[in-house]
């Protein structure tokens, strides 16, 4: 819990990256991170489906949430990788709303995943205010894949209004190596 301070406050209405390195033990359904106010509708949670290791981010929408997932086998048991996830909440649709499947993008060791799923644009408004006083929670989800991660991780790194590119995610590893 990291816990309740602005810092991670405006998330999904903003463009954001977030990129963490981490080594499973098992791959099962589990956050990476989260911050949102528990599937009510404003935030958003990333990490593993559990089903063959997806990996997974969802935005919550007042009505619909917006949801993309690589295929199975992107999160692999007893190896270090980085995943990442980014995010353009200032991107708007033909209807007025923002936020939608064009805008997210997964990303493992830095290369950008294709998405097996794309559940919908979401349908309803993409807000913050609900997750204000909530916890930006690491290693654990609470909705839609909710479960502890079971492993380690090296490194979380949240870029709140920046989208990083694939070189600039290779540099940030490359940085930051294990010991």
């Amino acid at each position: 819990n990291a816990g309740t301070g602005p810092t991670f406050d405006r998330l999904p209405v903003s463009q954001m990256t977030i990129v963490a390195k981490v080594f499973a033990n098992a791959v099962t359904a589990a956050g990476i991170c989260e911050k949102n106010d528990g599937n009510s509708a404003d935030g958003f949670v990333f990490g593993s489906d559990g089903t063959g290791g997806g990996l997974q981010l969802t935005v919550e929408k007042s009505g619909t949430n917006m949801r993309v997932e690589t295929a199975g086998g992107a999160i692999t048991a007893g190896k270090w990788i980085q995943v990442a996830a980014t995010w353009d909440g200032t991107v708007g649709n033909a209807d007025g709303t923002f936020g939608n499947v064009a805008a997210a993008h997964l990303f493992v060791n830095g290369v950008e995943q294709a998405k097996a799923i794309q559940n919908n644009n979401g349908d309803g408004t993409l807000g913050y205010a609900g997750a204000t006083n909530q916890p930006f929670r690491i290693g654990t989800a609470s909705f839609d894949f909710p479960g502890s991660f079971n492993g380690k991780m090296a490194y979380l790194a949240v870029y709140k209004g920046r989208i990083l590119t694939s070189a600039e995610m290779n540099q940030l590893d490359s940085r930051l190596p294990i010991r």
